[in-house]
């Protein structure tokens, strides 16, 4: 099927390194815990709690919000091996 007319904003770019979105979607709902403190990439400040996926997104990361907090207000971008061995820690707690 070709598609002539479709808008740039519906276009998004595919996961390019790592694992592939349906692999990373099996993550979605999961809660881990982080210690919280500031990001060395960007210095900016993580809040120390409960978070939960709520997508794979681009450049290796999952989209993740504060537990309680409604989805799709801001949250976190996290790497993604990082969120899944903080998974897996929180799971065998």
């Amino acid at each position: 099927m070709i598609m002539d007319d479709v808008d740039h904003n519906d276009i998004s770019a595919p996961l390019t390194q790592g694992k592939s979105t349906l692999s990373c979607g099996q993550y979605a709902g999961k809660v881990f815990f982080e210690e919280g403190g500031f990001d060395s990439s960007d210095g900016k400040h993580i809040e120390k709690g409960d978070y939960v996926v709520e997508r794979a997104s681009t450049n290796n990361n999952f989209l993740c919000n504060r537990v309680g907090a409604k989805p799709g207000e801001g949250g976190e971008m996290f790497d993604i091996s990082y969120v899944i061995r903080a998974i897996r820690k929180y799971e065998e707690e």
